[in-house]
């Protein structure tokens, strides 16, 4: 099987938001994706091994990204912007995981999993990233269009609105995603 038809990206999703958020990533990303239940009872570091086991039920490339759970694309989202190293800033804050992509290569995984394996989920990526990758990019909800966090059952529409229109994604906690089904619906056409 040639690595580009193989699955590139694993996408995250809050349970029940599944079917939406697959059809936005399909809408604004035409490279191979699946898209996993994230409930939160496992780890990164167990997802990671679950697709190097080969159990997603789908072949999944050498060189992946994963996806956290209701990160979604408002606008078209290339394979190679995927790739790019990130780190999210909040203040004097730096977060590798939980509400940026991050790119995880197979055969470095194999060796370097189990000599990390004691680290928490952000002290795992932050490591890794560091370890194998060039400096990463800064983005945040507070500067730039790389993002807006939705954290609230009621946020403000207008904030939301404007991420639709500016932002290249919508990072929606379970509180917000009810709140954003309906604008993100609109978005893809569907009301």
């Amino acid at each position: 099987m040639e690595e580009e038809r193989l699955t590139s990206i694993v996408v995250l999703a809050h349970p029940g938001s599944e079917p939406l958020v697959d059809k936005i990533w399909r809408q604004s990303c035409d490279w191979p994706l699946v898209v996993l239940t994230w409930d939160g009872t496992w780890s990164l570091k167990q997802l990671l091994e679950y697709i190097l086991a080969g159990q997603v039920g789908e072949a999944i490339a050498d060189r992946f990204v994963v996806v956290p759970a209701n990160l979604v694309p408002v606008t078209p989202v290339r394979w190679s912007e995927l790739q790019t190293p990130l780190v999210d800033i909040d203040g004097a804050r730096q977060t590798f995981w939980g509400r940026t992509p991050v790119t995880f290569d197979k055969d470095v995984l194999v060796d370097w999993l189990p000599e990390h394996d004691q680290l928490a989920d952000e002290d795992f990526v932050r490591q890794y990233v560091q370890d194998n990758v060039p400096r990463a990019l800064e983005v945040s909800h507070n500067f730039g269009n790389y993002y807006t966090k939705v954290l609230r059952a009621n946020p403000c529409e207008h904030i939301v609105i404007e991420a639709l229109i500016r932002k290249r994604f919508l990072y929606v906690n379970q509180a917000g995603w009810p709140a954003v089904t309906g604008l993100v619906k609109k978005l893809l056409k569907e009301e």
